[in-house]
């Protein structure tokens, strides 16, 4: 039963860390450098060229004219003198139109002059600062001079007309009161004293005596007030500046510079949104149709020579990979897992040897089989197991299975096919592998094949036809994103039971020292050593060397750990100083 029991659910879009954010930085370094002493030299050039701009201050005390009738509730100082509404008065058409008239400016310009002027109120006072700005330091003083007298001449002008109305309205009633008393004065000439009417007569002219008599102070008390009348004065002359106010250097250069690393991180982060390659798992979840079921971030350490810890960063995630992959695959055992990369590297070996350890700890007897050995470092070597005899040697009827399976150290539940040595013209067929598969899975409860990369080999294809499950091993910062697309695509197409994708960070470069013996005795390296030392040997004994077979990389069929045959490590004769590793090789 090939067909996995439902999808893996995953986050649409895996979190970014520190680290990663980190890595954008540092692989767009040039242009986020770039980009802010771009914009510090754009500020600098601003500073320069910008025209100067000169600013001077005046205030104004401002005092009440004596023609206020009503306090305006809520007001900002505690006199009946709204400072909020004074400001605006100051920038008012009628005040800028005296201020053109003092400086010579027409009166039509005389919007434009009141744009240059701020008006500011100091909290609890009854002072009004006016700021005007100019192209020159005299301008600019001249300007504030100018709008502080032409707001006290307005407001003096405004409460002497206010005063002058009201008289207006005093004289009026004055006149009425005259006419009045002149009539019941006339009334009274023609009555005699003992006439009922005079008294009442008499009584109606003294109490329109009494308005006359009033009315007549207050019109004494708005002509004190309207000869008397103070808007306020100026109690801080207006300075000559003596530097501009604007550009300001540090500003525009610091303005400059955040803007210029504002514009590199959005550009880099539009590169690294559609970059050819990904760099992040979100990038396969998000342009390459599929899901990220485990993602090893950047900080987690990439071993060469052994798998995770169980109980490290990288040993978790892998515990809950294997977790996952086994929920979805069902209770029923036997179950074939191909892990397949996608470029040329050992990110699907890392993944593999790594999967299989885990489900080998969980106490399912497991088999890691290597079928893609040509990168830096393999499934054999990261569960130090020998290469050959393999799984290219089994296909070419040279060893069987048993032979081919060697026990990984330190793992007492996992076995692992290496790679072989045999190399062949023409990759197996479909009915070998489901052979091959059949055996394996009469071995293990899971087994977990490492596939070559799809860029490099069509056999991924063919192992994953009879695969239970398939799993995408992406190289991050290494893998294009058309061919982590196409990797996907071709595993539809052939309907293989695709899981998901596990993104890793960027495989380590392989040391150049030498590797140490492993428990088994013989390394890739001192197997070639050994190999070296037979041919020779054969050739001094007069018996021709067997002839090294081609075709062990991408182009036919699997490819070849060491590119060797696996009859070319014959049992020497008992003289011979290599028969004991012939002997070791016979007995296992």
């Amino acid at each position: 039963m090939r067909k996995v029991r439902g999808p893996l659910t995953a986050p649409a879009s895996p979190s970014r860390t520190l680290s990663d954010y980190l890595d954008m930085a540092t692989r767009h370094r040039l242009l986020l450098i770039g980009a802010t002493v771009a914009g510090m030299a754009v500020g600098g050039i601003y500073t320069g060229l910008a025209p100067r701009e000169y600013q001077s201050q005046t205030q104004v005390l401002v005092a009440p004219t004596g023609a206020e009738t009503s306090v305006v509730a809520q007001s900002r100082s505690k006199t009946e003198i709204n400072l909020d509404t004074e400001a605006q008065l100051v920038t008012s058409t009628a005040v800028a139109k005296l201020a053109a008239k003092t400086l010579g400016v027409k009166s039509r310009d005389a919007a434009t002059l009141a744009g240059e002027v701020e008006v500011s109120v100091p909290p609890n006072t009854s002072i009004l600062t006016i700021a005007f700005t100019a192209d020159s330091p005299a301008g600019a003083r001249d300007g504030a001079e100018a709008f502080a007298d032409a707001y006290l001449v307005n407001r003096v002008e405004t409460a002497k007309n206010r005063l002058a109305e009201q008289m207006d309205v005093v004289d009026g009633e004055l006149a009425g009161l005259e006419a009045e008393r002149g009539r019941l004065t006339q009334e009274l000439s023609k009555l005699d004293e003992s006439d009922f009417d005079y008294v009442v007569v008499k009584n109606s002219r003294g109490a329109v005596d009494s308005e006359i008599t009033e009315w007549t102070s207050l019109k004494a008390q708005l002509t004190s007030a309207s000869s008397a009348v103070s808007a306020g004065r100026v109690i801080s002359e207006p300075r000559l500046p003596q530097s501009a106010s604007s550009p300001k250097p540090l500003v525009a250069v610091a303005g400059g510079t955040l803007l210029g690393a504002l514009a590199g991180v959005s550009v880099a982060s539009v590169r690294q949104r559609f970059a050819a390659r990904v760099w992040h798992a979100s990038d396969v979840s998000r342009r390459c149709d599929v899901d990220v079921i485990a993602v090893v971030h950047r900080d987690i350490e990439i071993k060469t020579n052994d798998v995770f810890a169980a109980f490290s960063p990288g040993g978790r995630v892998f515990g809950r990979l294997r977790n996952e992959v086994v929920a979805a695959l069902g209770p029923a055992p036997h179950r074939v897992i191909v892990v397949a990369g996608v470029s040329s590297g050992s990110a699907s070996s890392v993944c593999a040897a790594n999967l299989a350890a885990a489900l080998a700890r969980a106490g399912s007897p497991s088999v890691a089989v290597a079928a893609h050995p040509s990168g830096p470092f393999t499934v054999t070597s990261l569960l130090d197991a020998p290469a050959v005899p393999g799984l290219s040697d089994v296909f070419a009827d040279r060893s069987d299975l048993a032979r081919a399976t060697h026990r990984a150290a330190r793992h007492p539940l996992l076995d692992v096919v290496g790679p072989g040595g045999c190399g062949t013209a023409t990759g197996p067929s479909r009915d070998t592998i489901a052979k091959v598969y059949s055996q394996l899975r009469d071995r293990a409860s899971y087994v977990v094949v490492d596939a070559p990369p799809m860029t490099v080999s069509a056999d991924a294809q063919l192992l994953a036809a009879d695969a239970d499950a398939v799993l995408i091993a992406v190289e991050c910062g290494k893998d294009k994103v058309e061919d982590v697309a196409e990797a996907v695509q071709a595993m539809h197409r052939i309907d293989a039971p695709l899981l998901g994708a596990v993104a890793l960070p960027r495989m380590p470069a392989p040391t150049d020292e030498p590797e140490a013996p492993t428990r088994r005795g013989i390394t890739s390296e001192s197997s070639r050593r050994t190999v070296t030392t037979v041919r020779d040997e054969r050739v001094r004994r007069g018996r021709p060397p067997t002839p090294r077979r081609r075709g062990g990389g991408s182009g036919g069929g699997m490819p070849t750990g060491d590119d060797r045959p696996t009859d070319m490590i014959p049992v020497v004769e008992d003289d011979d100083p290599l028969e004991a590793i012939g002997d070791r090789r016979d007995e296992r």
